[in-house]
């Protein structure tokens, strides 16, 4: 009897997309229906403030700005900016928080008047509030999320994350990238096929991807941003303003701080639709107008421009080349920012869809697939916005991921040793542009040890560097001689300085001329010093044995004289004196491998 195929039916995933902004949050999923919406609370709220209250309890979103007059210093806003940070990171930018800031083992804790707590924590805190409000709504447990982070965000940003998210007892499905997940929003996927420009401005971070669609598949060409910009910095811009205009010390208390922030807030919202908006402080009132607020955020303006310029160029594409741009984030629905790019891209962008909400509903769009309630759908190919790669001798970077290179991925390189009868080999993981390690930044190191005793050389250093889905790193080594392994998934200590990463690219191609002569130069050096280590070896072992009195000295000689010129700035002179040594050696080299091809044949019939 012939057997048919049987389909069990599949169980419909509670999953969800969640938007962790630096100003708002929200949490969306997909409905029966296969259509994207928000969740709300129970006064039918989407958007959830990314407020936290700490003091007798804990308070998340409207709750906590209701506290906002009485306990200003129990409260932290904006948090997602300091997450993976440093202390020495922010200390440009301590004026810009209205809370103190100090350091805890690498990272930052936020000082509060009843406790201090880190990025992470008040990140959770958030978290859990959404995923609680989705239970309510969901009618039980949520099964998974899908949580969306600037394309941005360093390895570190991305750690941080995940561990708010392990922290709130979330499964994450998946870390997507912002300007991703509002290209899903859009349903660009069905699309002709082309390239698209998203350009992400939110409360506290900027992202600018360049997307190419192909066939339902989402490819990032490129990306750029700044996550030290955004609607935040409209704020502080005002508040400048404000301070100057009634002559008062920019260092005014954190309590004044918070009021003025709020006042400012609502003042900006105003602006959105209308010509002047007033400030009250106390007994005092600004009046702000359309052309001066423009004057105040133009360089936040001009700065997302120059970024987009940059992301271009990387794509080797033109602005007349992209078929759409889609504007989403809070901060992108300022009409003077989509004035500026409407007239950089010679038309207006697509911004039909709120633009604080595109990111949570192409996120939930991306969980209802990853959760399996979608048998079809889009396939997303995200990029790792800076090269990875291992310090070499003579502190060289060799690169193995090539920035812009889509993820997932693995790729590998194989190494080997520079001594004899070495049995260690320490890995130092960087990322950057240049060629010098002190130019680029360090990531992590871990040690592969017992390599079995080798000549220098034969061992085989297979590494292995593996970017998941969610952009986060993990390497490997392994001697394939012998098997013997070592791994390291990267959780680096900090987060990179403001405007590092476009610093990296800049400089690269600034320095690309000075950073060939480096490498050049430093290439000789090692090939120098791995010749003179083997030779002096060899000589001990076996110089008298086969080189006649004068042909040692002559050879030694050449050996003395190339450790004098190894510090030269001249590549060619270091490498013209290898090649006298070469030469010298070349008759030592061959007597010693016939005597060692006769002793292996000794008592074999040929």
């Amino acid at each position: 009897m012939a057997l048919i195929q049987i389909t069990e039916p599949h169980q419909w995933q509670r999953v969800v997309g969640i938007d962790l902004g630096t100003t708002h949050s929200l949490v969306a999923t997909v409905g029966k229906d296969g259509k994207p919406h928000l969740l709300r609370d129970e006064t039918g709220q989407a958007l959830l403030p990314s407020a936290v209250y700490y003091g007798n309890e804990v308070a998340v979103g409207y709750d906590a700005l209701a506290h906002a007059n009485k306990y200003p210093t129990h409260i932290i806003t904006s948090a997602k900016r300091l997450m993976g940070r440093s202390m020495e990171d922010l200390k440009p930018h301590a004026d810009l928080f209205p809370y103190n800031l100090i350091a805890d083992h690498g990272m930052v804790k936020i000082e509060t008047a009843v406790k201090n707590v880190s990025p992470i924590q008040v990140s959770a805190d958030i978290l859990r509030t959404l995923v609680n409000r989705a239970q309510k709504e969901l009618g039980g447990d949520i099964e998974g999320a899908v949580i969306t982070v600037p394309a941005y965000f360093d390895e570190t940003q991305r750690q941080s994350t995940r561990q708010a998210a392990e922290m709130a007892h979330i499964r994450v499905m998946r870390l997507l990238n912002e300007p991703t997940a509002a290209a899903l929003a859009y349903h660009l996927e069905q699309s002709e096929d082309g390239l698209v420009a998203i350009y992400d401005m939110g409360g506290g971070t900027f992202d600018i991807s360049i997307l190419r669609l192909s066939q339902g598949v989402f490819e990032v060409v490129a990306t750029g941003g700044d996550t030290t910009m955004g609607g935040d910095d409209m704020d502080r811009a005002i508040a400048r303003w404000v301070l100057e205009h009634s002559n008062q010390s920019t260092d005014i208390s954190l309590v004044a701080r918070q009021q003025l922030l709020t006042e400012i807030r609502t003042a900006k919202e105003n602006l959105s639709r209308d010509k002047k908006a007033t400030i009250k402080i106390a007994h005092d009132t600004w009046v702000l107008d359309q052309e001066t607020y423009h004057h105040l955020i133009e360089h936040i303006a001009e700065r997302s421009i120059n970024i987009i310029a940059q992301v271009l160029h990387d794509a080797k594409i033109q602005a007349q080349d992209l078929d759409q741009m889609v504007m989403v984030g809070g901060a992108s629905r300022t009409p003077y920012l989509q004035h500026v790019v409407t007239e950089w891209l010679g038309r207006p962008p697509l911004t039909n869809i709120d633009p604080e909400c595109a990111v949570a509903l192409g996120a939930a769009l991306q969980a209802h697939q990853l959760g399996g309630n979608e048998k079809e759908g889009h396939l997303l190919l995200d990029v790792t916005p800076l090269s990875l790669g291992v310090e070499l001798m003579g502190e060289l970077v060799e690169v193995i991921i090539p920035r812009n290179t889509p993820i997932p991925v693995s790729m590998k390189k194989r190494f080997t040793t520079f001594r004899d009868g070495q049995q260690a080999l320490k890995i130092h993981i960087v990322q950057g542009e240049r060629d010098k390690v002190s130019d680029c930044r360090s990531l992590a190191h871990f040690e592969l040890r017992n390599i079995p005793p080798m000549a220098a050389g034969k061992a085989q250093i297979e590494i292995c560097f593996t970017i998941d889905a969610d952009g986060l790193l993990s390497v490997s080594a392994e001697e394939t001689l012998s098997g013997q392994q070592a791994n390291i998934s990267v959780q680096v200590t900090h987060g990179l300085s403001d405007n590092a990463v476009m610093d990296m690219i800049n400089d690269s191609v600034l320095c690309a001329g000075e950073d060939l002569i480096k490498r050049q130069i430093a290439e000789a050096q090692t090939e120098a010093k791995q010749l003179i280590h083997s030779l002096h070896s060899a000589l001990v072992e076996d110089g008298d044995t086969f080189l006649e009195a004068h042909e040692k000295d002559e050879l030694t000689v050449a050996i003395h004289t190339l450790e004098k010129v190894i510090q030269s700035s001249d590549a060619q002179e270091i490498k013209a004196h290898i090649a006298r040594v070469n030469d010298l050696s070349t008759p030592f080299a061959h007597r010693r491998m016939d005597q060692a091809v006769r002793n292996a044949l000794v008592g074999n019939n040929v």
